[in-house]
């Protein structure tokens, strides 16, 4: 019945990708890939494109990448790792503070998705396969009642010969307390903090990559643990602009080589360490070195029980 369709209004838009691209890369990945095309196309009309060793690239924030795609940190870590290494995009560090400038391969893009139509509709063959057992097994009721969600057709995607949707681009432009044993660094004042923050404008997330290899160096380096302990000492100073002064005590070296020992992968870590920095800097934290480590102690414990459970 006509009163009975269910008309849903997109209050603040919705995110598509191609179906083949979400199959073959995963679906965070993919979406992640339709924001950056369309990022690409919105800054070449306004003629905002920057130069990258010849090629056309643009700057977007983690932050912003969050807004878009409803994707985590990590998970935005995760795809674009993916989406590099199957030479989709280019990423590029520029400028100071170093952030993330974007290439989007457009080419790659459509030989890779033609690469993999047969794929898919392999893949959707096998659904449909599993769907006539399923209508057979539930004959004697109505189809509509019994077919699995997941493997209904839609009736617009009936009559193309992969199944699938055609997707039209994105339209919409959206605008751009733990305590801890205190350490010898410490600001009670957070107002300047947070300015400086603002006016750097500082995307920390942008950082986790430098961040994930530095803390890796620590935990494997037998030659010179020193250094690789001073760098990442100068890393996390950097990630919180009041620590700017900061002199490192015996108690912040200790919670620098307390890394070592956690089984959490670094790039776990440096996410929570990333997070920390971001609270700091947003007052949610007192300006102390040791806040940056707050819950990393909780996560590894979590994680050795999980290990020894499934053991």
């Amino acid at each position: 019945m006509e009163d009975d369709k269910i008309i849903h209004e997109f209050e603040k838009g919705f995110n598509r990708s191609s179906k083949i691209m979400e199959y073959k890369l995963g679906i965070d990945a993919a979406r992640l890939l339709n924001t950056l095309i369309y990022k690409h196309n919105y800054w070449l009309n306004e003629n905002r494109m920057i130069d990258i060793n010849g090629k056309q690239g643009f700057y977007i924030t983690i932050s912003n990448l969050q807004m878009e795609t409803n994707l985590k940190p990590y998970a935005i870590s995760k795809a674009l790792k993916k989406l590099k290494e199957e030479r989709l995009i280019e990423v590029h560090k520029i400028g100071l503070p170093a952030v993330n400038h974007y290439v989007v391969n457009g080419e790659a893009i459509n030989k890779y998705e033609k690469a993999h139509v047969k794929d898919y509709e392999e893949w959707i063959k096998v659904l449909s396969e599993d769907a006539k057992t399923d209508r057979k097994r539930f004959s004697t009721q109505s189809i509509a009642e019994n077919q699995p969600a997941a493997l209904i057709v839609p009736q617009s995607a009936k009559n193309s010969t992969t199944g699938e949707l055609n997707s039209s681009p994105l339209v919409c432009e959206y605008s751009t307390v733990t305590n801890n044993k205190s350490t010898k660094n410490k600001i009670t004042n957070n107002n300047t903090n947070r300015i400086n923050a603002v006016e750097l404008e500082i995307d920390l997330f942008d950082n986790v990559d430098e961040l994930t290899e530095a803390i890796t160096n620590l935990k494997e380096d037998t030659s010179d643990e020193q250094e690789s302990h001073s760098i990442l000492y100068n890393l996390l100073i950097k990630l919180v602009p009041a620590f700017g002064s900061f002199r490192e005590s015996p108690i912040d070296s200790k919670l620098i080589d307390r890394i070592c020992e956690y089984s959490l992968d670094p790039n776990d870590i440096a996410f929570k360490i990333l997070s920390n920095a971001k609270s700091i800097n947003a007052s949610k934290k007192d300006v102390r070195f040791g806040n940056l480590f707050v819950g990393l102690e909780e996560k590894n414990i979590n994680r050795e029980q999980l290990i020894l459970a499934t053991a």
